[in-house]
């Protein structure tokens, strides 16, 4: 259980992270929609500079945007890339999400399997020692 117990609470926090991974994903979706329904025209926004430090930026050109890809990189794409991109993303982790879950299903029966043994022992060993 001391094994087990550990690598459970690492599976969720690994699930936890997809998942979070998952909802930016969808949120760069919706923010791509937006911006594409609003053309080529400037776009006015609020930017959060850090610990909700917000500053008023202006983006003249919005045909092109900059996605991070991953370990810190950043690419420069068309709208229609981005949306390929995130598709591409979002299937991957739906896939990374679907092991996860499963691999955190086999840790919780696997404990709970040990858990049974454990009380079936003790109650042996009460019904040997009356």
């Amino acid at each position: 259980r001391d094994k087990l117990q550990p690598d459970l609470a690492a599976a969720l926090a690994a699930l936890d992270g997809a998942h979070a991974e998952l909802a930016d994903a969808l949120a760069l979706r919706a923010q791509l929609s937006a911006i594409g329904e609003l053309g080529a025209r400037p776009l006015k926004m609020r930017v959060n500079l850090g610990n909700d430090f917000f500053a008023h930026a202006l983006v003249p050109d919005t045909a092109s945007v900059c996605v991070h890809v991953g370990l810190g990189f950043f690419a420069e794409l068309r709208a229609g890339e981005a949306l390929a991109f995130v598709d591409a993303k979002e299937a991957r982790l739906n896939v990374r999400i679907g092991e996860l879950s499963g691999r955190a299903g086999t840790i919780r029966a696997h404990v709970q399997v040990l858990l049974d043994a454990i009380a079936q022992l003790s109650g042996n060993r009460l019904a040997a020692g009356r």
